[in-house]
Parts: structure tokens; C-alpha cells; sequence
């Protein structure tokens, strides 16, 4: 589930960012829940849960998405959510 990683990008942040600034966290749900319907994902607690772990451990990293963007290359965002939409 690294869609909501691409929120990072959207804000040119960090992906710890996500989890210490309270509407960043509130968004990245929003963006989850409308996500976990699509999939209609069983257990889907568990994989938010996963994302904010992903979150923590790579706190200090930005996404790759972000650097694409920084760096002006194409990103990996149909890879990413191609799925999804």
C-alpha cells in the first residue's frame, strides 16, 4: 500500500511527516479509507496499521516519488495506483 507514500510527494514532506502532523495523518486515513473500499480489503486495520509502520521506519526518508518530482523525471504513480483507478 505505498499509495498513500505519494501523499508525500503531493506535499513535499517526509514520510514521517505524515504520522507528527495531525491534518497529514487525518488526510493519509481519508485517502486510506477511500482506498480500502475500492479493494474492499479484509482486515483492512491491519494494513493500515502496515502503512504506518512503513511510516516509522522510514520517517527521515523521502519517497521516491517526491525525488522524481524534485528531480523532474517521470514518476511511478500508474504503477502505484494505476489499480486503484
Amino acid at each position: 500500500m505505498k499509495s498513500t507514500l505519494s501523499l508525500t510527494a503531493i506535499l513535499g514532506i517526509k514520510n514521517g511527516e505524515l504520522l507528527e502532523n495531525k491534518h497529514y495523518f487525518e488526510l493519509m486515513k481519508m485517502i486510506f479509507n477511500e482506498i480500502e473500499r475500492c479493494l474492499l480489503l479484509p482486515n483492512s486495520q491491519q494494513y493500515f496499521e502496515n502503512i504506518v509502520t512503513v511510516c516509522k521506519k522510514t520517517a527521515h526518508n523521502q519517497s521516491s516519488m517526491l525525488c522524481d518530482i524534485e528531480g523532474k523525471r517521470p514518476t511511478e504513480v500508474d504503477a502505484i495506483l494505476g489499480y486503484i483507478l
